[in-house]
Parts: structure tokens; C-alpha cells; sequence
């Protein structure tokens, strides 16, 4: 579908707010602003580099003129200049409402306006301000990077290699090598095989509000997509609104400087930030997995050596580095929990306690204790009749599951 409109529905205006913010344009929204999409994946060259727009994803059209469209992704904190002939071939319009642009490749099948226009944490006043601490400096670069980074994926297809493919492709498809190696296997049946396990859906290292590519999605499904062999988006555990992100970088940040014996973090530096002053407490950030307080020394002398003492743990591997979840923990705990949630590792303890007698005789009064002593949240409350007395002793809560 061709996209001809002629007047520019997008505007930037000025810098972002806040201190701490990183000086990206922020796009004024009004019911104007005309928003596209590419039907697909592919590469485009500017002035600089080659970079990979998404499939999908909507952009904002800054500037529509005759030869070319400027658009600012979503999903990218620069703007493009695309060929008038590439716009037309590639982008179809996207629908929206008072609050939101429609796009079925994100959750909920929008993306919020106000998502638009959330700057990243401008970390360099931290930075600078403990650069004599190479340890202190790298880790919190790492934070950065898994707050607003996906994962790498060395699988994706670089975009040298997808030119080969097509070009081969395409000579394959003139030369009719296509068909004949095709014999048996249904028409066109060579050109896809010769892209066999070629390319990957997941990006390399990629925005994290980039669309998140269902974990149910098998490879035949990725296969038949108009963007194949090119990436579609990030995992859905990378995936986080800009929103999200920001309160991720944030929540690090505070942990770091809650270690044993962290520098203070100056005030002006935390309204930077924007983190509530008093909101740090000292040498009380612990360990979840064995509740023993990190200590500074440890990301000072360890994280960059091959056998480090502190990881970004999380409390359920397989939802992701996402607010909440992710803690700065101890290596060695981590290896413990593996690829298990923190539940998941209770409900095998509660089954082997279950399973074996002389493990619940053991463990009775370490159970007891816990149970006894451990004030009740509203979310706890069965089974408990207030906040220290149980209903059900340890052996009926272990039988009950």
C-alpha cells in the first residue's frame, strides 16, 4: 500500500525534560500526527551506518517531502530519511485513538503516545562523579546496559550475510535452480530451503521496547513471515516499556550504593537522577537468595575478574531483567537457584520435606520457628489467624500442597 500524504504530521519539540534525561527530541502528539509502519523488516543505510528497522513498529513521519519521509521509530532515539519509492513499497498507515497508535506486534496492540516521549537516565553526572573507580563505574554501565539493552543473539543474521542470501537467491530464481532443486517439494519449495535455520527472530542486542517476539512462536511461523531471515523483535523476557526501564536503571543504581561500605551518593546527584532523596539507606542491600548484605568490596574487586562474586540475579529467570525482579546478588547463589524461579525452588523443598519423614522431624522446629515468627501481609493471610498465631501446623501446610 502506498502512503502519499504530502504534509508533515509529526513535530519535535526540544530537549528532553529533566536533568537526568539524555538529550533526545521530544515529538509533540496532537491529533494530527500521522503515524506508518513497515511491513516488515529490512536495513537502510544513512549517512552513517547501516541500521535494521522493525517490522511493525510505529513510527512517527517527522518530515514528508518529495523525494524522501523522515520517521522516528518507536523503537529508535534517531530519525531516518527514507526513499520516497522504499516509503511507498514498504510503510502502510497506522490506526490510532486519543491515546495511543495501533500495532498488533506489541502487548495490548498499541503503544501509549506518553511512551513516545520517555527519555533515557542521563547517567554522566554519576559517572563522572566516581571516575577515579573503575570497578564502581563498570558495573554501573552494566546496569545501564541491561536496563535498556536486549540480549545478544549471535544467531541473528547480520545484514552482510542477508545480501549474499538474497543475491544468491535471486540468482538461483533466474538461473531456475530454485525449481529444480525444489523436485518433490512443492513449488517455491527451494527458495525457503535455501534460508533453512538462516536468521533468527531475536535481534542482536537491540532496543528493549522493541516489539517482543512470542516464546510460542515456532520456526515454520517465523519462516512464513514477510520479514524472514531478517530479526522481528526481542524476546519477551528483553521486552520493557521505556517507563519500565527507566525505574530498572534506577532501582540498580540505589542497590549499588546500599551495598557495605558504598561511597555516598551526593544529593545533587540523586535530584539528578531523580531518586528520592533519603530513599538510600546504607549497608542494608542483602542477597535475596541468602539474605547475608552485599558488599561493596565485592563489586569493586570482583565483577570484572573471570570468577566474579556478584551477578544480576533474578528472582524469576524466565520473566527477565523487569522491575521488581532483578537483584544484584551473590554469583554463587545464583549458580544455586539456576534456571528456577524463587517458587519454583520452594515447591521442590515443600515436596521433598513431603516425601521424606526424617527431613520434616529434622527441619520441624526450623520450620516451626519461621512460621511462628514471621509477621502475616494481607497477601499471606491463609493460614493464619493473625499475624503470629497459625491455624494449621507445619506438617498439615506441608501436606497441603
Amino acid at each position: 500500500m502506498s502512503v502519499t500524504t504530502t504534509t508533515a504530521a509529526g513535530s519535535a519539540a526540544g530537549s528532553a525534560a529533566g536533568s537526568g534525561s539524555s538529550k533526545m527530541l521530544k515529538y509533540l502528539i496532537t491529533g494530527t500526527t500521522e503515524f506508518v509502519r513497515p511491513t516488515r523488516s529490512f536495513d537502510h543505510k544513512g549517512a552513517k551506518k547501516v541500521s535494521w528497522i522493525c517490522g511493525g513498529v510505529p513510527s512517527i513521519v517527522i518530515k514528508n517531502q518529495e523525494e524522501s519521509v523522515t520517521i522516528k521509530p518507536f523503537d529508535s532515539d534517531v530519525e531516518f530519511d527514507i526513499p520516497r519509492k522504499v516509503f511507498n513499497e514498504t510503510f502502510v498507515p497506522c490506526a490510532r485513538d486519543d491515546t495511543s497508535v495501533f500495532s498488533d506486534v506489541y502487548p495490548g496492540g498499541k503503544v501509549p503516545f506518553s511512551e513516545f516521549n520517555v527519555p533515557k537516565i542521563n547517567i554522566k553526572c554519576l559517572l563522572d562523579a566516581f571516575k577515579t573507580n573503575t570497578s564502581l563505574t563498570t558495573i554501573i554501565e552494566k546496569c545501564k546496559q541491561d536496563a535498556y539493552v536486549s540480549k545478544g543473539n549471535t544467531k541473528c543474521i547480520k545484514i552482510d550475510a542477508l545480501h549474499q542470501f538474497e543475491a544468491a537467491a535471486a540468482t538461483a530464481t533466474a538461473t531456475g535452480s530454485v525449481d529444480e532443486g525444489a523436485a518433490g517439494g512443492g513449488g517455491g519449495a527451494g527458495t525457503g530451503s535455501s534460508l533453512t535455520r538462516t536468521g533468527d527472530p531475536y535481534f542482536n542486542r537491540r532496543s528493549r521496547h522493541s516489539p517482543p517476539v512470542p516464546k510460542s512462536m515456532t520456526r515454520a511461523e517465523y519462516e512464513s513471515c514477510p520479514s524472514f531471515p531478517r530479526p522481528i523483535g526481542v524476546r519477551e523476557a528483553d521486552f520493557a516499556w521505556p517507563t519500565e526501564q527507566n525505574d530498572i536503571l534506577i532501582s540498580l543504581i540505589k542497590q549499588i550504593f546500599a551495598c557495605e561500605g558504598a561511597p555516598e551518593l551526593p544529593v545533587a546527584i540523586q535530584q539528578q537522577l531523580g531518586i528520592a532523596v533519603g530513599s538510600i539507606a546504607p549497608n542494608s542491600h542483602k542477597c535475596l537468595w541468602c539474605g547475608d548484605i552485599v558488599s561493596v568490596q565485592e563489586l569493586n574487586q570482583s565483577y570484572c575478574a573471570e570468577e566474579h562474586s556478584v551477578n544480576f540475579c533474578h528472582r524469576d529467570p524466565e520473566t527477565g531483567t523487569k522491575a521488581g525482579n532483578v537483584y544484584i546478588g551473590h554469583c554463587s547463589c545464583n549458580r544455586e537457584q539456576g534456571g528456577h524461579s524463587e517458587e519454583e525452588r520452594i515447591e521442590q523443598i515443600l515436596r521433598l520435606l513431603r516425601a521424606n519423614p526424617d527431613h520434616q522431624k529434622k527441619y520441624a522446629g526450623a520450620f516451626r520457628d519461621l512460621f511462628t515468627a514471621t509477621p502475616v501481609t494481607p497477601a499471606m493471610k491463609a493460614p493464619y489467624t493473625n499475624t503470629h498465631q497459625m491455624v494449621m501446623s507445619y506438617e498439615d501446610i506441608l501436606n497441603s500442597y
